[in-house]
């Protein structure tokens, strides 16, 4: 029997309720009658999401995974698993002039539609009005009952998988990134854009050990390549491998001497390690290859001035 897998179409009927019982939403349209929730604008059918694609909240889409065609499931849903914490920030204040030149009287309670999303007006005042941009579920812990109508296998490249990973990585999502990455390798273990943001997803999470396992695969695959010599030496300098890390940026420079930016990587490397004279000499190198180098500039002042230059 089909299980849900990451990138299956799956439609699914589902209720949520908070703790103490109450119904907030579901798909099914008696409950919503009963519940007194009913919403006429609405199509009570089953929903369809594709897993893994951030379709649902991550609780659920979690929870699908495994479930089969029929099996129903009841899942306890926090807040960072579902609609996300109370932000104060999302609470804010709209000149009262931006309504009158909408032709809209604002209403406590009243929901409105703006650039940012949907908000609810929780204060009317005389030159502003207050309004909430956090969803209305946020900070609540739900219960769902969710039960899986149908499952679409979807046939899965690596490609593909590793395009979900890239969305989530730009989201700044990197473990969620990392799973479709890892899913990608399985398809393809040489799978070099795969290994390389895989990596510079456990560097952005500081797991810099295992980043430095996805640039040495990387390494194996193309001894060349630029991007994981550099990003190999940035990992073994936050990790207090000064030695290797100068090794590395070193090999990267035999490759692409006019590569300022290894320059300056190795420069802060000899920084870390108290070579300031060393350092200097890498800083004028990049200035060398980029005169507009902020970074550089810096860096090798802030050098002078320790050396009394």
């Amino acid at each position: 029997m089909d299980r849900v897998e990451i990138g299956d179409i799956v439609k699914i009927n589902y209720i949520a309720t908070l703790i103490s019982g109450e119904i907030v939403d579901t798909s099914y349209e008696d409950i919503a009658r009963y519940a007194k929730i009913y919403d006429p604008n609405r199509d009570y059918t089953p929903i369809t999401v594709e897993t893994g694609m951030a379709q649902i909240i991550e609780g659920v889409d979690r929870a699908l995974l495994g479930m089969t065609k029929g099996e129903e499931r009841s899942i306890l849903i926090h807040p960072e698993e579902g609609y996300g914490i109370r932000r104060s920030d999302l609470i804010q204040q709209i000149p009262m002039e931006v309504f009158e030149e909408g032709n809209i009287e604002p209403i406590e309670g009243m929901i409105i539609n703006t650039e940012k999303g949907p908000a609810e007006i929780i204060t009317v005042a005389k030159d502003f009005v207050e309004v909430d941009f956090n969803h209305p579920l946020a900070g609540i812990t739900l219960i769902f009952e969710i039960k899986v109508e149908d499952i679409e296998k979807i046939s899965i490249n690596a490609n593909r998988l590793f395009e979900r990973g890239m969305a989530f990585f730009k989201l700044g999502e990197y473990h969620i990134a990392i799973e479709f990455f890892d899913k990608a390798l399985e398809i393809d273990p040489e799978f070099k854009l795969a290994l390389n943001n895989k990596g510079a997803s456990l560097m952005m999470l500081g797991r810099f050990d295992e980043a430095i396992k996805c640039y040495d695969k990387l390494l194996e695959l193309n001894p060349n390549h630029h991007l994981a010599l550099s990003n190999k030496g940035f990992c073994l300098t936050k990790l207090g491998k000064y030695e290797e890390a100068i090794e590395s940026f070193d090999k990267l420079i035999g490759i692409d001497s006019n590569n300022y930016l290894a320059w300056i990587n190795k420069g802060s490397t000899l920084m870390s390690m108290k070579k300031l004279e060393e350092a200097v000499e890498c800083y004028e190198k990049a200035l060398g290859l980029n005169p507009e180098s902020e970074e550089a500039k810096e860096a090798k002042e802030k050098i002078l001035k320790k050396l009394g230059k």
